[in-house]
């Protein structure tokens, strides 16, 4: 079973600083987090409110498949209190999305959002 390189970007518009600090000891306990980037506050896209969102991209390693550790992401963003409703309302408590497995683009964003780029590239190897 081979190791991954994972680079994985989180977001949060709702007590940011809090659940994003709250994200990365989860991660770090669960992986081991090998690199962050500085944090960067953008806009909210497409959203029911205007709530900006602090975003912060991490590099970790694990031998689970991207399937996997996408299942166990979701699963740390509902005990962050991740739900479709506040979803709905636009209020987003974490989000953590899997950008890169092994410098392979997993996720759109990073083609179509320049903060994004710009954060992986911090923690890039």
């Amino acid at each position: 079973m081979n190791t991954h390189h994972y680079i994985l970007l989180l977001g949060s518009n709702f007590l940011a600083h809090k659940h994003l600090s709250i994200a990365i000891e989860l991660l770090q306990q669960e992986f081991g987090i090998h690199r962050t980037s500085h944090e960067m506050e953008t806009k909210a896209i497409d959203m029911p409110n205007d709530y900006p969102f602090v975003n912060k991209a991490v590099c970790i390693q694990t031998r689970l498949e991207p399937t996997e550790l996408i299942q166990k992401i979701k699963e740390m963003e509902k005990q962050l209190g991740r739900s479709d409703e506040k979803t709905l309302q636009g209020i987003i408590p974490i989000d953590i999305d899997v950008i890169l497995c092994d410098k392979k683009v997993l996720h759109s964003d990073y083609e179509t959002k320049n903060y994004v780029k710009k954060l992986v590239e911090e923690v890039s190897v």
